[in-house]
């Protein structure tokens, strides 16, 4: 018999049937992979989720099945249908999560069947985890993997009127502003890609642009610019970028 779980805080309900109720003081099974770093469980999370000690943990980091148009064997329900199927995930993330704990949610979009439109399941199911189970978008961040085969083959391959969808939005969740998190222990690592990032490499085809970038700005008034002007323009701007370099060298 198929009972019906409500959950009036979330606003949905569970219609799974829950294999293995849990009783009061059951315990997770035997673990099905164990390391000095940790352990890992096979089964169902709905099973086991209830067997774990309230605001007992720190981080849950999830990438769950998305809501793709192509079903997948390991099973995925269609964008609408997926924010009452999350939510009861949702609710056990927050009774086992510590107050400074945090939530980090991988999930991708969707497209909508026969059109060259994006679903805005994810972005629901954002906006319910905050309003509805009270969780904070503490940050969010977005996944660029351009390894990602192009699709739809549709509209990315044949039509060409999209382009490849590479990204997924990742959310860092918490269920309080103020999560516990430093990043300054990796203040090093933080600066020196901060300094990659910012640094300039021109090469001689990048010098011949930024003389042909002046030659196209520099003329008023429909006036030619003299290559002279041209010439001692680039001079400055590499000049310039030169001397940066070398004071971040040093």
């Amino acid at each position: 018999m198929r009972r019906k779980h409500q959950y009036p805080s979330l606003l949905c309900s569970d219609t799974r049937t829950h294999r293995g109720a849990v009783s009061e003081g059951q315990r997770l099974p035997k673990p099905y992979y164990k390391t000095e770093l940790g352990v890992a469980y096979l089964g169902d999370s709905l099973d086991f989720l209830p067997l774990i000690e309230t605001e007992s943990i720190n981080l849950i980091v999830t990438s769950p099945p998305f809501a793709l148009k192509r079903k997948k064997e390991y099973g995925n329900v269609d964008a609408h249908e997926y924010v009452d199927w999350f939510l009861p995930f949702a609710k056990e993330f927050w009774r086992i999560l510590r107050s400074d704990g945090s939530f980090v949610l991988d999930i991708g979009g969707s497209w909508s069947p026969g059109l060259p439109t994006k679903t805005l399941y994810n972005f629901e199911l954002l906006i319910r985890l905050c309003r509805d189970v009270g969780f904070h978008l503490a940050e969010d961040f977005y996944w660029l993997n351009p390894a990602k085969l192009p699709s739809p083959a549709e509209w990315v391959n044949v039509r060409r009127i999209r382009v490849k969808d590479a990204i997924d939005p990742v959310w860092w969740l918490s269920k309080t502003p103020f999560p516990k998190a430093v990043w300054s222990r990796h203040l090093d690592e933080v600066q020196q890609q901060s300094r990659r990032s910012n640094s300039v490499e021109l090469t001689d085809d990048r010098k011949h642009g930024v003389q042909q970038l002046l030659f196209a700005r520099l003329p008023r008034g429909g006036a030619k610019a003299a290559p002279s002007e041209v010439s001692a323009g680039a001079s400055r701007i590499l000049r310039q970028v030169s001397d940066e370099q070398e004071r971040r060298r040093t």
